[in-house]
């Protein structure tokens, strides 16, 4: 699974530069080991990051703790193909992702074993 990094700018050169390169917004999403993505880490910013300019584009995608989307700041693709639509503010990614996981493993531990 590899993670793509958006930005929304609606300025006129986020505009120029969003017409050089369109935002990947299909549901397909690449497996790479994090190795693989680490090891040429210029190539992977250019890859994957994305600038999101038009109002189409951007009402595509829903921000993932329900603000407002803030001009200027990095987002980060939800990484499981369940929720592709989502973007995680980059200073919270590593806090959502965590508390997402204790939550799926109370959920698995509630639902295989009793709890007193």
């Amino acid at each position: 699974m590899s993670l793509k990094i958006y930005r929304i700018d609606t300025s006129f050169f986020g505009k120029i530069n969003n017409r050089m390169k369109k935002p990947d917004l299909s549901v397909m999403a690449k497996a790479s080991l994090f190795g693989g993505m680490i090891k040429n880490y210029k190539d992977y910013k250019r890859d994957k990051s994305f600038i999101l300019s038009n109002k189409d584009e951007i009402d595509r995608f829903t921000e993932a703790f329900g603000n407002d989307w803030v001009e200027d700041h990095y987002y980060i693709r939800y990484p499981k193909s369940i929720r592709k639509n989502y973007l995680i503010p980059a200073s919270l990614f590593h806090k959502y992702i965590m508390r997402e996981q204790i939550s799926d493993i109370i959920s698995y531990v509630r639902a295989n074993f009793r709890v007193k």
